[in-house]
C-alpha cells in the first residue's frame, strides 16, 4: 500500500502514514481473526497461532458467512476513521498543546497516561484524550476526586513506566495490552462518569453500559486475565493455563495490587468489567459496588463541617443512580469520622 501526500508538508506526511497504520490494523486484525476466509475454509485446517492464540483463539475454525465479516471489517475501518476525524477537529479548535507525556494542555496538571500512551501509540490518541477529560471533569467539581486522583496517579506512576516501556517494545503487546486493558477499562470510566454527571439521561446510560460488555469480546480471553487478578488478589499462585504475556506482566500487575488507590481505580473495575462481560453481571450494578467502595475515608478530611457539607453535596449527585451506594460509602465514613454523623446523615450517606 503506498499513501502519497497531497502537499510536501512533512506533518501531513506523519498523519497519513499514522492514519493509514490504524486502518490497516483495522483490516488484519478483523482477518486474523477470521483466519477461515483466506485459507482452509472447507477443509478445518488447523493453524499453530502461538502467541497470537491469546488474543485470536478462533484462528483454526473455518468460516462460512463472508458477507458479514466483509461488513465487520468495513464497520472497524468507518470506527477508526471517525475517531481520527473527530480527534482532529478537537484538536484544532480547541488549540490543544498537548505534551509528549499526555499530560493536561497549558499549564494544566501534566499527569501522563504512560501505558495508555504506550498502548496506543501516541499522547494524543483518542483514548488519551478521553481519559483526560473524565479526569479533569471529576476534579473540576469535587476536592475529594481531585485529592483521590493525586493519590492514583503517584501510585500509577511507581509502576507504570516499566509497563509502558515493556509495551512500547512489541506491536503484539501493545494490541494486547490496548484491546484487553485500555479499552474495556475506558468503557468502564465513560459509564462510571455517565452515571455520575448524566444520571437523569436513560439512553445514554443504557448506550455506555452497551460499550462496556462491547469492549470485552468474549474471544479475547478475558476469563485469563480474570483468573490471573483473582490469582494476584488473593496470593494465590498464577493458573497453569495463564497465556505467557500474562505471566510476563504478572509482577508488575502485583505491584500495581499492592497500592490500595491504583488497585481500586485500576485493577478492580478491570476485573468487573470482564466478569459483566462474561458472566453477564448488571454493569451498572457493578459501577455502584465499586464507587461505594472509593477509598475516600483515606484521604484529608475538609477543614470546616461547611467543606464537608459542600463536597458531600456534590458526591450525593454522584450516587442518585443508586442510593444504596452511597449508605455503604457513608459507613465508612462515618467509622473515620464519627464527628461528622449529622452532616453525612443531612445528605443520605447515613
Amino acid at each position: 500500500m503506498r499513501l502519497e501526500p497531497p502537499v510536501a508538508d512533512p506533518f501531513i506526511a506523519q498523519e497519513l502514514a499514522e492514519t493509514g497504520y490504524h486502518v490497516l490494523w483495522e483490516l488484519v486484525h478483523v482477518f486474523f481473526e477470521h483466519r477461515g476466509l483466506l485459507e482452509g475454509r472447507h477443509e478445518r485446517r488447523v493453524h499453530d497461532a502461538g502467541a497470537s492464540s491469546f488474543l485470536y483463539p478462533f484462528l483454526g475454525e473455518e468460516e462460512h458467512d463472508l458477507e458479514a465479516v466483509v461488513a465487520d471489517v468495513r464497520a472497524s475501518v468507518l470506527m477508526k476513521s471517525e475517531e481520527v476525524g473527530s480527534l482532529r477537529e478537537r484538536t484544532l479548535t480547541e488549540g490543544l498543546q498537548l505534551k509528549p507525556d499526555g499530560g493536561a494542555p497549558g499549564g494544566g496538571s501534566g499527569r501522563g497516561c504512560f501505558i495508555v500512551s504506550a498502548a496506543t501509540g501516541s499522547a494524543e490518541s483518542e483514548e488519551v484524550h478521553r481519559l483526560r477529560q473524565l479526569r479533569d471533569r471529576i476534579a473540576g467539581v469535587s476536592r475529594f476526586g481531585a485529592d483521590l486522583i493525586d493519590v492514583i496517579y503517584r501510585e500509577y506512576y511507581q509502576f507504570s513506566p516499566a509497563i509502558a516501556a515493556e509495551v512500547e517494545q512489541d506491536a503484539f503487546t501493545q494490541q494486547a495490552v490496548l484491546r484487553i486493558i485500555v479499552r474495556p477499562l475506558l468503557a468502564w470510566y465513560t459509564l462510571a462518569g455517565t452515571l455520575a454527571f448524566e444520571h437523569r439521561d436513560e439512553e445514554a446510560i443504557q448506550r455506555a453500559a452497551r460499550e462496556v460488555l462491547k469492549s470485552c469480546p468474549t474471544n479475547l480471553g478475558g476469563s485469563s486475565l480474570v483468573a490471573l487478578l483473582d490469582a494476584i488478589r488473593s496470593g494465590e499462585q498464577l493458573p497453569g493455563d495463564t497465556p505467557q504475556i500474562l505471566r510476563d506482566f504478572a509482577p508488575r500487575i502485583q505491584e500495581a495490587a499492592s497500592y490500595s488507590g491504583a488497585s481500586w481505580a485500576i485493577l478492580d473495575p478491570l476485573m468487573r468489567t470482564w466478569k459483566s462481560a462474561i458472566d453477564q453481571l448488571d454493569v451498572i450494578d457493578q459501577v455502584s459496588q465499586w464507587l461505594a467502595n472509593a477509598p475516600l475515608e483515606s484521604l484529608p478530611r475538609p477543614g470546616t463541617a461547611e467543606e464537608l457539607d459542600r463536597e458531600l453535596g456534590v458526591l450525593t449527585n454522584f450516587f442518585c443512580f443508586r442510593p444504596d451506594a452511597r449508605l455503604q460509602l457513608g459507613a465508612r465514613l462515618t467509622a473515620a469520622w464519627p464527628d461528622m454523623t449529622s452532616t453525612l446523615a443531612r445528605h443520605g450517606f447515613v
